[in-house]
């Protein structure tokens, strides 16, 4: 038998028949760092420890062959939340510089505190994940207790969830609602990968604003932390509270927060509506990277970031893809708040038809319209001659430049909403403007199937 960390997860999968690609996609480790933790030739952080040990249904003491001392046990009677809490701040600077391994601490947070939140809570284990990290092989600079729901997360590594991040030098600690970094690093990597959790936290305080009482609105937090995860703690921290060492609160008031907190946490999974994580994140970060779905409530949004965009990149040529001109694969959807799939449109792409058209009206050059105060240009609007909403019939990508039409505002109007007559000429017009360009990236359709599209007899 091998007492390695990476061969007993290695014996553990292949006990139960799995593969490598099983428990990385079950986990959220990716295929590569797994087969390095296997061979022993990768550390394990403690985010993807917890993430193995509830797949293969062991602890994680069991995991790395902790054996807590049996020479002082606790009696969790003589324990609430606010002494819970007094003793990982007094013992853990002392702690963290022995020996992990066994120590009564580390057992102390991962299970004891774990056991007090679940009992002075009352919660219902079947929705609320609790789970309580000190690191492992070395202690955690920034340990933490993490309740997450098993419909959001059951990972510290991916998704929202409610945390206990204890700061650094002890000073104190903060209820947090916050997100998986290790998600974002993985994905993006450094610098955009901070940039990107940072705009999901603001988004979110945003919209959970309304819900949010004063106490527990705190939008930034300082673990005075170094490493990358007490960075990434601190830029995925939504909102939340902080509780200095010298004064804590009683564990009724601790216990009132919590519970305050847990039913903010309801509305972000009313937010998530059963999205996957990589799903949730895609539709919160599309305004940041300028996309935006076809649809009326995003529609004066878009046209408007085309205009920043015009007006930022007057001077300079719009950057886009070398392959605009070439037929591209048509891209997966991204779900939104409503359960329905949607492709969104590209600001940058819509500002480049515009300027290539010269800021006319593609339907009748000759239409008039207003000066924009963004751009110096007359003002003209995006449209899409096939719409995206029809996507999911091509197998190539519907947002082209060969496929946006610039009109001016009435001309915009009425191709939406003007009766059949005028918009059929309208769509036949530009139809035969475009139709060679649609072919040139791969969109085949013919007049009759876009009049149909139109809803045109």
């Amino acid at each position: 038998m091998n007492h390695s960390l990476g061969g007993k997860i290695k014996e553990m999968r292949l006990k139960i028949g799995a593969t490598l690609t099983d428990v990385s996609l079950k986990t959220g480790v990716n295929l590569p760092k797994l087969s390095r933790i296997e061979n022993n030739s990768s550390p394990v952080t403690s985010e993807e420890l917890i993430s193995l040990a509830t797949y293969f249904g062991t602890s994680i003491d069991q995991l790395l062959d902790f054996q807590p001392s049996a020479a002082t046990p606790i009696n969790l009677d003589n324990f609430n939340l606010q002494t819970g809490f007094e003793r990982i701040l007094k013992e853990y600077p002392v702690a963290s510089m022995e020996d992990l391994k066994g120590h009564e601490l580390g057992n102390f947070v991962r299970n004891n505190m774990v056991d007090i939140l679940k009992k002075q809570l009352n919660l219902d284990t079947s929705e609320i994940k609790v789970i309580g990290s000190v690191g492992q092989g070395n202690w955690a600079e920034v340990p933490w207790i993490v309740l997450c729901h098993r419909q959001i997360t059951e990972s510290a590594q991916r998704g929202v969830y409610v945390v206990y991040l204890f700061k650094a030098d002890c000073s104190g600690f903060y209820l947090s609602l916050n997100q998986g970094w290790t998600f974002f690093e993985e994905k993006y990597k450094g610098k955009l990968g901070r940039k990107k959790i940072k705009v999901i936290s603001d988004n979110l305080r945003a919209k959970l604003k309304p819900f949010t009482p004063n106490d527990l609105s705190l939008e930034e937090i300082d673990l005075k932390g170094r490493g990358r995860l007490a960075v990434g703690y601190m830029l995925g921290h939504i909102t939340g509270k902080y509780y200095p060492a010298e004064s804590l609160p009683s564990s009724i008031e601790l216990i009132n927060d919590l519970k305050t907190m847990l039913k903010l946490y309801e509305h972000v999974r009313f937010l998530i509506a059963g999205r996957k994580v990589e799903e949730f994140n895609e539709a919160m970060l599309l305004h940041e990277d300028n996309l935006y779905f076809e649809q009326s409530e995003d529609e004066e949004a878009y046209q408007t970031t085309i205009e920043h965009v015009i007006g930022e990149d007057d001077a300079r040529e719009i950057i886009l893809e070398e392959n605009d001109d070439n037929p591209e694969e048509a891209p997966h959807p991204i779900k939104d708040s409503s359960g329905s799939h949607k492709w969104p449109r590209d600001a940058k792409k819509a500002a480049k038809a515009i300027k290539m058209a010269k800021f006319k009206c593609s339907y009748d050059g000759s239409h008039t319209t207003f000066i924009s105060a963004l751009t110096g240009k007359p003002y003209v609007e995006a449209h899409h001659l096939v719409p995206l909403g029809k996507q999911d019939r091509f197998r190539v990508k519907l947002d082209k430049i060969a496929n946006i039409v610039p009109l001016c505002p009435v001309c915009h109007r009425l191709i939406h909403l003007g009766c059949d007559e005028d918009k059929q000429r309208m769509v036949d017009v530009l139809y035969e403007q475009r139709r060679e360009d649609l072919l040139k990236v791969g969109i085949d359709v013919s007049l009759l199937e876009l009049r149909t599209i139109y809803g045109l007899k």
